[in-house]
């Protein structure tokens, strides 16, 4: 559950914070390498610029793995189908079906960016629930 942080945030920590979502951790980054006080200090932005810097890792391995199984296993089901009367057709529903579980699966992953973004946003933590004990176990 999101709960709010216990020191009062200016709105530049929580914008940047917010933003970091945006760019999958490339605001934050900048804002890291130029700011005048020190990133680690200030917990809430580190613990969303490092959860936005996950979350844009999974979308890039969802992305770039999904592609190559999809490429993989239609050359196999066409190999093996090739041979079957309507196999092109078998072979068409499971691309269908193999296009529709990774884009579900990246509007999933979009939504929680846009869930991290409004709690940063608002001042609060966004709790997802293996991510953020994983960047909680990193701070």
């Amino acid at each position: 559950m999101p709960y709010f942080n216990d020191r009062k945030l200016e709105l530049v920590d929580r914008g940047v914070a917010a933003l970091c979502y945006a760019s999958c951790g490339l605001i934050g980054l900048i804002y890291v390498l130029f700011s005048k006080k020190n990133a680690r200090n200030a917990p809430f932005f580190y613990f969303h610029f490092l959860q936005s810097i996950l979350l844009g890792i999974m979308t890039f391995l969802l992305n770039w793995t999904g592609s190559a199984l999809k490429h993989i296993s239609m050359g196999l089901i066409g190999v093996i189908f090739s041979l079957m009367p309507g196999g092109t057709a078998a072979a068409m529903i499971v691309s269908t079906g193999i296009d529709g579980l990774l884009t579900l699966m990246n509007f999933a992953i979009y939504l929680l960016i846009l869930y991290g973004f409004a709690f940063a946003l608002l001042g609060k933590y966004a709790e997802i629930p293996w991510l953020s004990t994983l960047v909680r176990k990193n701070m």
